[in-house]
């Protein structure tokens, strides 16, 4: 499947163990790319403190528990950070973009639909992949080290304002845990930043148009009435962006964010956390 794309340079898949090492090789050779700069420093870090990130909240009673028993569906978003990516910021003045990104996802997304019938395994390896790009993008700076010594004495000498941790291992040898005197890390902090404002941006004006009953980050439990009302205005769907039903639920009893359950029409419980 990485073959059929059209990449500048070939990629060997086999060298690669990590998702996120090998989607960002794609993006290399697929020209994703092409102009954008990475950044570290204080701008970088200002746009990251600026970032709002989604928690699961029980809307239905203000983070209070509740239990409802009414007919309720829980609806999870296709591929839902990746379907509001608007390319790739070029820098952290947000000014321009490189757009070959929204390329490749549709692209990745169409040929995962296409197998997840039939080979569910390698549909959910492109899921992982997809969603590595959006991660790798908020990574944050190394600030601290682990290295091994065979003279532990005069490197916890030399090094001593910067080190909080020593393991022996042996006769003055072992790991010594200590600040990196200069952090070399960079990354695109702005597009993570800016999909999680498209994100934001996209579920504040959903919440305007339905009572959501429970927020999951990505999904969102609603009534039977708000559910048709989505599906009639073009929200319900298997397209890239689309909320599709994971269930149906006669009854929903909510704890907190973490610890709820809900029984679905045939009886079956769906449950997060743990109960007696």
């Amino acid at each position: 499947m990485i073959d059929s794309l059209p990449l500048r340079n070939p990629i060997k898949v086999g060298d690669y163990y990590r998702y996120s090492n090998l989607m960002q090789r794609i993006l290399l050779e697929y020209g994703c790319y092409d102009g954008v700069y990475e950044s570290c420093g204080e701008l970088n870090q200002k746009l990251r403190d600026s970032i709002h990130y989604p928690r699961p909240y029980g809307a239905y009673n203000d983070g209070k528990p509740f239990k409802i028993n009414e007919k309720l569906y829980y609806i999870d978003m296709n591929s839902s950070y990746m379907s509001f990516i608007n390319g790739i910021p070029t820098d952290l003045t947000m000014t321009r973009r490189n757009y070959k990104i929204n390329e490749l996802i549709k692209t990745l997304y169409e040929l995962r639909r296409n197998i997840k019938a039939t080979n569910p395994k390698l549909a959910t390896t492109l899921k992982f992949l997809m969603n590595s790009c959006f991660g790798y993008s908020l990574r944050k700076q190394k600030v601290y080290k682990k290295k091994y010594s065979n003279n532990l004495d005069n490197y916890v000498k030399n090094y001593m304002p910067f080190i909080f941790a020593v393991y022996k291992t042996g006769d003055n040898k072992g790991f010594v845990h200590s600040k990196e005197s200069f952090a070399t890390d960079y990354n695109c902090v702005q597009f993570g930043y800016d999909i999680l404002k498209n994100y934001n941006e996209f579920m504040n004006m959903i919440k305007q148009k339905v009572k959501v009953v429970y927020e999951n980050i990505d999904a969102i439990l609603i009534s039977e009435k708000d559910y048709q009302k989505l599906k009639e205005e073009g929200y319900i769907g298997d397209n890239l962006g689309q909320f599709k039903i994971e269930h149906i639920f006669k009854s929903f009893e909510y704890i907190s964010p973490r610890k709820w359950r809900g029984i679905e029409l045939d009886g079956t419980i769906e449950k997060r956390g743990t109960w007696n």
